[in-house]
This record gives C-alpha cells, sequence and structure tokens, in this order.
C-alpha cells in the first residue's frame, strides 16, 4: 500500500533581543496569515500551505521567514535573534506541527511516525530540551489530532533551524505517511545513541527500500549521513543557511 500525501505544517519560533530577552511575536505579526501567532502571543508561526513535494515547503518557508526578518526590522529591531527547538525563549515549548492530508492513520504508521521523529529530535537538538518540552503538554511521543483533512502530527519540536532540518523532518514524516503498513523495524527512544543508531538504519533503508513516491524524497539519505556526520546541536534559525539577506 503506497499514497502520495499532501503536506503541511506550521512551525513555531520565539524572537530574542541582543540581551537574550524574549520579543513577543505578537509585537510584529499580526493572527492570521502566513505569517502569524496562534493561542500564545509570545510564539511566530509560519503557515506555507500545502504540497505533495517537501522541497517547495521548505522554499516558502525560507521566503516566509526572511519576511519576518525584515518585518521585525522594520519596527527598529536591530539586533535579534529567532530561535528553533524544543523550547525558545522564555521557556516556550515550540513545536513543528506537520499535516499529513488524505493520511488514515495504522498502529504501524504511528509506531513509524513516533520512532523517526524521536530519532531526528534526538539527534539533532538538545536531548534535555526535548525531554522538557515532553514533559508538559505539548510535544508528547505518538501525539496527533485527527483533522476534517487527515493527521496533524503533533510530536515534533521546532525544525527550522536550517532548511536542511526542516527538509529532513518533512519528507522523513512524508515516506513514513505515504508507507502505513512498511515496518521500519525502529523503536522510539530517549537515548541519544540509540536515536542516531535508529536514523542510521532508516537512512540505509530508505536507499535500499522502494518507499519513494516523491523524487524529491531521495535525498533523506545522503543528507542524514551529512548532519550526522556534524555532530551539531542546532538551536537557533540561521539565517545564512536560509539565505536571508536583510537581517542583521
Amino acid at each position: 500500500m503506497k499514497r502520495n500525501l499532501i503536506l503541511g505544517c506550521d512551525p513555531e519560533f520565539t524572537i530574542v533581543n541582543g540581551d537574550g530577552e524574549l520579543l513577543p511575536a505578537s509585537k510584529f505579526f499580526s493572527g492570521g496569515g502566513e505569517l502569524g501567532v496562534d493561542g500564545n502571543s509570545a510564539l511566530a508561526e509560519l503557515r506555507p500551505g500545502i504540497s505533495i513535494n517537501p522541497l517547495e515547503l521548505v522554499g516558502r518557508i525560507a521566503s516566509l521567514l526572511e519576511q519576518g526578518y525584515q518585518t521585525v526590522r522594520e519596527q527598529g529591531v536591530s539586533n535579534f535573534t529567532f530561535l528553533a527547538g524544543p523550547i525558545g525563549a522564555g521557556e516556550r515549548p515550540q513545536g513543528g506541527h506537520i499535516h499529513l492530508g488524505g493520511a488514515s492513520l495504522t498502529a504501524v504508521m504511528l509506531k513509524n511516525l513516533s520512532a523517526i521523529t524521536s530519532a531526528l529530535e534526538m539527534s539533532f537538538f538538545n536531548p534535555v530540551d526535548v525531554l522538557r518540552r515532553r514533559s508538559g503538554y505539548y510535544g508528547k511521543v505518538g501525539s496527533f489530532k485527527r483533522k476534517a483533512h487527515g493527521i496533524e502530527w503533533r510530536q515534533p519540536v521546532s525544525w527550522l533551524s536550517t532548511p536542511e532540518i526542516a527538509y529532513l523532518f518533512l519528507a522523513s514524516i512524508k515516506i513514513v505517511g505515504d508507507n502505513p503498513l512498511f515496518n521500519l523495524g525502529i523503536e522510539d527512544t530517549e537515548v541519544v545513541k540509540e536515536a542516531t543508531e535508529n536514523l542510521s538504519q532508516f537512512s540505509r533503508l530508505v536507499q535500499d527500500a522502494d518507499l519513494f513516491i516523491q523524487e524529491n524524497c531521495k535525498e533523506v539519505a545522503p543528507l542524514i549521513t551529512e548532519l550526522l556526520g556534524r555532530e551539531k546541536k542546532f538551536y537557533i534559525v540561521e539565517k545564512e543557511s536560509w539565505g536571508i539577506k536583510c537581517a542583521q
């Protein structure tokens, strides 16, 4: 059974000034639209629309982030940073919810979603902060909501650090959603070493198995190898990586 699900997302970030102090997102962005706030005035939220192509969504996100930087600068703030990851400024939990349009959830798919999301989170973000976010209301393993369009996958942290990290989350979740009966053979874990091993196993699997409908998901395996080799944890939205030129 193979599908070609439509992706959507609404990743969050917080804003800090040069002294590390929280700047409420509602000071710069309104509630609705592609760049706004939702429920918590401290958090900004991107809504880049929908696509079957993860790379297309990443491109739209880059444009929205640049728009966000420009908007903050136009309000007279010159020294500021956007924060990604599990915990943002002011100890705010941050999410990177991913929507799977047309999805019906199977037990295997839920297990796979939980395992690959944990592998990505624990490998590329501060594991202490990942677990802190899970200890509250948000980001619990296996967290989802059924929607009219399909499934809102609510476990992921904010993955806006770089376009590569954003692509890995979107494309990996799409691979799992497109193959709801295929067992990845990995388990959710809170141990970093096991998480990176799971991610490496996933990388090998997607190279060998015929899991791809969308051609643009085929960069997942080499990108996992490259990013694991950096042994880096991601925190901020790296404007240089996103190609943002208007920001300081």
